[in-house]
């Protein structure tokens, strides 16, 4: 039998957002390749499910890892691909496991899910639709207000709203930066969605900087809106 790549959206946080068509190949594929183990065997023994095996994966063990997973391609084995949380690929492990499988002849086959940019901009008062999601925000100061710099023409000329994940290293440090390159009158701050204790705050650039200061605990989803008043 030919070998299959499933794509596995799972939950950003709330273990009832996952699908059936995901429980189902997660229960019948040869191998899971994830993130981490505790975190997806939280969900498989949240669902009776017991796995066939289970294959740490990250991008800095993929190239240790390949020799095993093309010899579970020639096997034709059914293989299916979890981050540690949502989609893999949108800022975690697996743009190379993707590359790999195509190349070697193997079909990728997505199993749509939770994603916390889609799920943060769905709820969000936006002026515009479009946006550009560029993951983590660089934690070297200069590199961020070059970027933020780069993308205000483009931002208000495409009517752009702009995404960020926020890290937790050096936050501190970012919270400044932002407070100091942030070209608009308000952004979204997104932190644990799905979760307990999930928020979704509307802040000035100096009220950003007051909240982030504190090093709030959690996952954090920055986003600065397309200004409608900025643009001449």
């Amino acid at each position: 039998m030919k070998a299959k790549l499933y794509i596995v959206a799972t939950p950003i946080g709330n273990l009832e957002d996952i699908t059936i068509r995901a429980l189902k190949i997660l229960a019948r594929a040869d191998v899971i390749l994830t993130e981490r183990k505790t975190t997806i065997l939280k969900l498989l023994n949240r669902y009776k499910i017991k796995p066939a095996r289970l294959i740490t994966y990250r991008e800095d063990t993929h190239e240790n890892l390949v020799p095993i997973i093309e010899s579970l391609f020639r096997k034709g084995s059914k293989i299916a691909l979890v981050s540690e949380a949502g989609t893999p690929g949108i800022a975690d492990p697996g743009l190379k496991l993707v590359k790999l499988a195509l190349e070697s002849g193997v079909d990728v086959v997505p199993i749509p899910g939770p994603s916390s940019v889609t799920t943060a901009l769905s709820v969000l008062p936006l002026s515009s639709p479009k946006f550009i999601f560029l993951g983590f925000a660089p934690v070297r100061c200069l590199k961020l207000k070059t970027q933020l710099k780069d993308l205000q023409q483009p931002m208000l000329r495409h009517k752009l709203n702009i995404v960020y994940f926020l890290g937790k290293r050096n936050l501190r440090k970012i919270a400044k930066c932002l407070k100091e390159a942030l070209f608009v009158h308000k952004v979204w701050l997104i932190r644990e969605l799905t979760k307990i204790h999930e928020e979704i705050k509307n802040l000035t650039p100096e009220q950003l900087y007051d909240v982030l200061i504190q090093d709030p605990k959690g996952e954090l989803i920055l986003v600065i809106p397309y200004d409608e008043e900025l643009n001449p």
